[in-house]
């Protein structure tokens, strides 16, 4: 119940971020506020988005045979990417429906469209105990033959 409440006060955190910001020129120089500009100031109001525009819509992948081989393929290379203690010991969370999103790899170097693929993963700690499923990402190339990379899903 608790770890429901604070993951809807961190859904409604950045509802607030974009508020009013005035920019002010007065005679220290320009500077820039949420609240009314001094009387001496000048002021113009400056307009900010409603929502990150930056972000493109994501594009979720209906081809069941590609997702069903993205699911397959990010399970098997796992062990080879992400270090576990005992990769013997990894539990998969089962979805009935996989489901995957297209997406860009970027490095420093070189982008690639890529199929992005959200998994759950459990494995033993170094006491053998489970430490509890974890969220990872996956991403493999479109054709979803070979894996390009993983990384944690750090929001639960």
């Amino acid at each position: 119940m608790l770890n429901a409440v604070i993951f809807l006060l961190v859904l409604a955190a950045p509802l607030g971020a974009y508020a009013q910001v005035n920019k002010c020129q007065g005679p220290a120089g320009t500077f820039y506020s949420d609240k009314p500009c001094p009387s001496d100031a000048k002021t113009t109001e400056m307009k900010l988005p409603s929502s990150p525009s930056s972000e493109k819509p994501v594009k979720l992948i209906s081809d069941v045979e590609l997702l069903r081989r993205v699911a397959a393929l990010c399970k098997v290379e796992t062990t080879n990417w992400l270090p576990f203690k005992d990769p013997g010991s990894l539990q998969f969370e089962e979805n009935a429906q996989p489901s995957g999103q297209e997406a860009t790899m970027s490095s420093k170097y070189a982008h690639a469209k890529a199929v992005r693929m959200f998994m759950r993963i459990n494995a033993k700690n170094s006491y053998g105990g489970y430490v509890g499923f974890k969220s990872y990402i996956c991403y493999t190339d479109q054709k979803g033959e070979k894996v390009l990379g993983y990384s944690e899903y750090l929001l639960e």
